[in-house]
């Protein structure tokens, strides 16, 4: 053999390889699957609820539930109420800066 047939693989030790390193990258991935579904179940054990409202906000999200028309109606009346608030308690005199003080106001009677 010649130092040039030395230095490059053979198809067949090429393929060799390349059956191993997939072979290597077949087992990693079902580690980590397998640890990623550990962790999971883990979660959802100590926290269910947590669990599930992020299932349902994850599953809303990728139907395009954001961009639907019931979600623009949803924010449209949220929006509507926290305006509706802010206008009522600026009419009662507690101005606007009551919302964004820290200080406790002062009740009159």
């Amino acid at each position: 053999m010649t130092d040039e047939n030395q230095a490059t693989p053979s198809v067949s030790e090429a393929g060799d390889r390349v059956r191993q390193d997939l072979d290597q990258l077949r087992e990693a991935v079902l580690r980590e699957t397998d640890q990623l579904r550990k962790n999971a179940q883990s979660y959802i054990e100590r926290r269910p609820y947590t669990a599930l409202g992020a299932a349902f906000g994850v599953g809303f999200l990728l139907s395009g539930g954001l961009f639907s028309k019931a979600a623009a109606r949803t924010l449209s009346f949220g929006a509507r109420f926290l305006v509706g608030k802010l206008v009522r308690q600026m009419v009662a005199g507690t101005g606007a800066g009551i919302l964004f003080s820290s200080e406790p106001r002062e009740q009159t009677r």
